[in-house]
């Protein structure tokens, strides 16, 4: 019951970063046609003040026109060579310019590191800022400020025939400004209050850098990156090469060794065939080309088959190779050693997290005779700030492939290809669980005793697998180092070839967690919040690890998962045998129907009303009341002798966090007057994230054949307070 929410949300939110979720860098150019910032100040410009902006526009796009349409006609534009040039003139013509993918140093730099300074003297001052984009275009920043505050004009312009077009535009108050040590200024836009895209985020170099920086970041760092590969986010050297996915890294080079884009990795919609093996040279061929390890440590970090003479392969869709919300690398220094590698310190910037330093690290590389390049070692740079650094990095990783492709795939049938089952995961020894509302989790015990050493402070890793009633697979490791916790998740389901296919991968960090003294895994992942987003995005989750009792588990299922708390009030009110007056008989019909009969209930058959033997039989069965009390409590017609019905709907029904719980039975106590007493917990894995938003005791009497009535039910503690005030489905 808590895994199929947060699996639309992986799927929704990260896969592609697809969906109502986006969170897109944007660097240096926001282009959001007609759409502007949330207490955006707007200003309307008179007739001769566009016609103004318009012509300053043209004379803008006039400065680098012929160098545009060179580069238009010879393929090169967006080149490196064609920006510099770009920003040169602009430069040469008195404009404060840059691109937009920060890559050539912005000219008029210490007019912008002057106006910082105005800000933080709460000066009057305004500049204008060129970025250029790698398709020619251009956006026109004005910022303007006073008494310490900031206002932003931005348009952004495309070179149409001999004028320069406007196509978006806005003005706004920046959410957030800084002007970093790096020598970087950062500026974000407020979302529109009901827009679902990214948010704008503005990130521009100032300060200019080293060219050799610039060049050794452009050949050796750039092309690896931090999106989806591990290569930079963990200490290790070429004696000691830690955990590093060759997996990830195979795809990435491939296209450096064989000069073109490799074909395993398949489209977006997975149509090409997965391919499960490379061949041992071709494999061998690309990552032994950029480090200096045997063949045998290779094959001891991956999945290799000496009898196929191959390494087994995940296939990657072109969509996971690719994030518009990744950090990039900056080399900022560099060591030329005395064995003729070289060291290259290296920061993280991340425009969405508006730092231009997420953390530092240092790679140390060795240029060879051919122009190629072997990697020797990398190693994080301690700081106060790493811990919470890292995991804005690895969210955009994956580094699981041995785990869940390796071993795991071990576990599929060599004759169907079919996907293990639960009893087959819970043999090796794994954590592993169902669909099934109330079903326990097989070898608990492993995750009880990690999480009981994260509680502790204790690093450590634990998988869960959950077999789905489609067939397909889910599986969550979490992982704490220490400090923070994260969960890697990842869908895999079986196709009539005999293959695999991976629906999704995903990595992001827990923003709190609470393991309680009833067996339940509560935490909260990091999701987008307001202003970025404008409507709440639940990232509660909540996983039961201690079993339940057989006789638990039955009893929840027979006697109160039907009723839940919603669309009635016998669950979440106080009463008994001598205060049945305020129970929600006309509600509850429908939840007891469904208890009886064990089927969807009929609601076209009843929009007229319920017969009056129907209904109070039914009722009577599971209560032990008169047929003149029903009449009396109920909502009922004397004339048609039928009983009021109506669907949930907005007249009679107001969504709440707490009608979404699910009730469960904690423990039994037989009484001396044959009746047992049910603790029931009302567990909500919604925004509430509680294993007990109330607790209650529900007295039922058992009959000999199994059939049984409800005679009581009693809130414990102060929990009534915790219950939204019911809303009854039909009143007299």
């Amino acid at each position: 019951m808590l895994w199929k929410k947060t699996d639309r949300f992986w799927k929704n939110g990260l896969k592609g970063r697809s969906g109502i979720f986006i969170m897109t860098v944007l660097l240096g150019i926001v282009v959001l046609s007609g759409i502007s910032g949330c207490n955006r100040e707007t200003q309307t410009q008179t007739g001769k003040e566009s016609e103004n902006s318009s012509e300053e526009a043209d004379r803008i796009a006039e400065t680098y026109r012929d160098i545009y349409e060179n580069a238009e006609k010879d393929g090169t534009l967006g080149s490196l060579k064609v920006m510099h040039s770009i920003i040169h003139r602009l430069g040469q013509n008195g404009y404060i310019a840059v691109d937009s993918e920060n890559q050539v140093d912005m000219t008029g730099a210490e007019r912008v590191e002057e106006f910082c300074t105005q800000v933080e003297a709460k000066e009057t001052s305004e500049i204008t800022v060129i970025v250029v984009d790698d398709h020619g275009g251009f956006t026109r920043y004005v910022l303007m400020t006073k008494d310490g505050d900031v206002k932003v004009n931005r348009d952004y312009y495309v070179l149409r025939d001999d004028k320069a077009e406007c196509t978006s535009s806005d003005t706004y108050s920046p959410y957030t400004w800084e002007y970093t040590e790096e020598g970087y200024l950062f500026f974000e836009k407020y979302q529109m209050s009901g827009y679902d895209g990214p948010s704008g985020h503005t990130a521009l170099r100032v300060q200019p850098l080293d060219e050799t920086c610039r060049q050794l970041n452009r050949q050796y760092i750039m092309p690896i990156g931090y999106a989806s590969n591990d290569l930079f986010l963990s200490d290790w050297n070429e004696m000691d090469v830690g955990d590093i996915n060759f997996y990830d890294l195979f795809d990435i080079l491939y296209s450096e060794v064989y000069g073109e884009e490799s074909p395993y990795v398949i489209d977006e919609n997975y149509e090409a065939e997965p391919i499960s093996y490379i061949p041992k040279e071709e494999f061998e061929q690309v990552i032994l080309s950029y480090f200096r390890i045997s063949r045998e440590v290779l094959q001891s970090k991956t999945t290799y088959n000496s009898e196929r003479e191959s390494y087994q392969y995940r296939p990657r869709g072109r969509d996971e190779l690719e994030s518009p919300e990744v950090p990039y690398p900056e080399v900022t220094d560099y060591a030329e050693n005395e064995d003729e590698t070289i060291t290259l310190t290296v920061n993280v910037v991340f425009p969405e997290k508006n730092t231009s330093k997420v953390y530092a690290h240092e790679v140390v590389i060795r240029p060879l005779d051919d122009g190629k390049v072997q990697y020797v070692s990398n190693r994080i740079i301690p700081s106060e700030d790493n811990q919470e650094a890292t995991w804005h990095v690895r969210r955009l990783t994956v580094d699981e492939w041995e785990q869940w492709y390796g071993k795991d795939l071990s576990l599929m049938s060599d004759d169907d290809g079919s996907f293990p089952t639960q009893e087959q995961i819970r043999e090796m020894g794994e954590p592993v669980m169902t669909e099934e509302r109330y079903s326990n989790l097989k070898n608990y015990e492993k995750a009880d005793a990690f999480l009981k050493r994260c509680q502790k402070g204790k690093t450590g890793t634990v998988a869960i697998y959950e077999v789905r009633e489609d067939g397909s697979i889910g599986r969550r490791k979490y992982i704490f180092d220490g400090s923070d916790m994260f969960v890697l998740s990842t869908n895999a389901v079986s196709l009539e070839d005999n293959t695999m296919r991976v629906e999704y991968i995903s990595c992001i960090k827990i923003k709190e967690w609470e393991y309680t003294e009833k067996g339940w895994f509560c935490y909260e992942l990091c999701v987008p919040e307001p202003p970025e987003v404008t409507e709440i995005v639940d990232g509660s989750c909540l996983i039961r690890i201690k079993p339940l009792t057989q006789e638990q588990q039955e009893l929840s299922r027979q006697c109160v998962a039907k009723l839940g708390y919603q669309g009635n009030n016998l669950l979440c009110s106080d009463w008994d045998m001598n205060h049945l007056e305020d129970l929600d008989y006309n509600g509850m019909y429908e939840s007891l129907y469904r208890m009886k009969y064990q089927e969807e209930f009929p609601q076209d058959r009843y929009r007229d009303g319920i017969p009056k033997e129907e209904f109070e039989n039914l009722i009577m069965e599971y209560i032990p009341i008169t047929s003149e009390q029903i009449q009396e409590y109920a909502v009922y017609d004397t004339e048609n002798h039928t009983y009021a019905w109506s669907p949930l709907g907005c007249q009679n029904f107001t969504p709440t966090f707490f009608g979404t719980s699910v009730p469960e039975v904690t423990d039994i106590r037989k009484n001396e007057d044959g009746t047992v007493t049910l603790t029931v917990d009302a567990v909500c894995d919604t925004v509430l994230c509680s294993d007990a938003v109330i607790t209650h005791e529900l007295t039922i009497r058992f009959s000999e054949d199994g059939a049984f009535q409800y005679l009581s039910n009693k809130i414990l503690g102060d929990g009534i307070q915790d219950i939204p005030e019911y809303l009854y489905r039909i009143r007299n």
